[in-house]
């Protein structure tokens, strides 16, 4: 009986170390990168505890000099097994993805996520199939974007001013260019104290860690929300198909949780980073929506030209959402 014992302990343990362990490579090369480590070491725990251990997860994050341009040639080639692009520059690939290059399109975070969430949206992310990934949720990454520098009541104001700009602001530079002759510069990640006569587009934390306390009691935040910030997250398909049925649904699953995870942490560190430089004196400057309205329709010619690639049907519902 011990024997028998014994022997089938022994059968039961070769069966389960001959079981076949896949890895999943996940490349986090971008900044901010603190939400998304967050969001993918929770997604780490929940495959490999979802999958048995079938399936366990790699994570690199910030390992060399690459920012997320390259993420889409980095998985659809295998370099990793999953990696996430800037909508902005994926629109370089598929002009579907330039409607969020639209200034003014989005009101707030819940009309941009019932877009995503939507037909269209999730058409969108089907336009990236013809690169050998599966895209599967947008990210956030920080919101709307914002001005800084001293208080702005319309586009107009920007006309004596230098504008400089992260480089996807593609449509809002270019009007700033024509219509309002503006000399409008480049500039990477913002650091150091800027200029008062500089008014940067940027991001909530950026403006918070990039600027010393005496230089905030002088800043203005323009809550312009003219353009919103996103990013698609995305799974080489050939490693999917590797996958069992099972493991392959919990994967898509918890990659999808992920995105959705990020965005939350991002949206809700955005709100505190606002709350941080009021409580630093910061002055808020919020544009109503009659403001945004009115600017929006300085943006008409863009419109068109969208409507023109993709017809008007996408505006007209994304425009009835909220």
């Amino acid at each position: 009986m011990k024997f028998l014992i014994i022997l089938c302990f022994l059968m039961s343990f070769s069966a389960f170390s001959n079981e076949k362990v896949t890895t999943l490579h996940w490349g986090i090369n971008l900044s901010p990168i603190e939400y998304f480590v967050t969001a993918s070491k929770k997604f780490k725990q929940e495959v490999e505890k979802k999958t048995q251990g079938r399936v366990k997860v790699k994570l690199t994050i910030g390992a060399y000099e690459q920012d997320e341009r390259n993420h889409l040639n980095d998985v659809s080639t295998g370099f990793y097994d999953m990696g996430q692009e800037t909508v902005i520059n994926l629109q370089k690939k598929e002009s579907v993805f330039e409607i969020w290059n639209l200034p003014f399109l989005f009101k707030n975070n819940e009309h941009v996520f019932a877009y995503t969430d939507s037909k269209y949206g999730k058409d969108a992310l089907k336009s990236l199939d013809k690169y050998g990934v599966r895209a599967v949720e947008y990210t956030y990454s920080g919101g709307f974007l914002y001005t800084f520098g001293e208080i702005l009541n319309s586009l107009q104001d920007f006309s004596s001013k230098i504008m400089t700009f992260e480089e996807s602001a593609i449509s809002f530079k270019n009007f700033l260019r024509s219509s309002l002759s503006i000399d409008v510069k480049e500039f990477g990640e913002f650091k150091g104290e800027v200029k008062q006569s500089e008014i940067i587009s940027s991001t909530i934390n950026e403006i918070e860690e990039g600027s010393s306390p005496g230089f905030l009691r002088n800043v203005v935040v323009n809550k312009t929300e003219h353009r919103v910030f996103s990013r698609v997250l995305f799974i080489n398909e050939k490693f999917l198909q590797k996958l069992s049925d099972t493991d392959r649904a919990i994967v898509l699953e918890e990659a999808r949780k992920a995105a959705i995870h990020e965005r939350q942490l991002a949206i809700k560190e955005t709100d505190a980073r606002l709350d941080s430089l009021k409580a630093k004196g910061v002055k808020i400057n919020s544009w109503s929506e009659e403001r945004k309205k009115k600017e929006k329709e300085l943006f008409t010619d863009y419109y068109k030209s969208y409507s023109q690639k993709h017809g008007d049907e996408i505006i007209k519902y994304i425009n009835k959402l909220i």
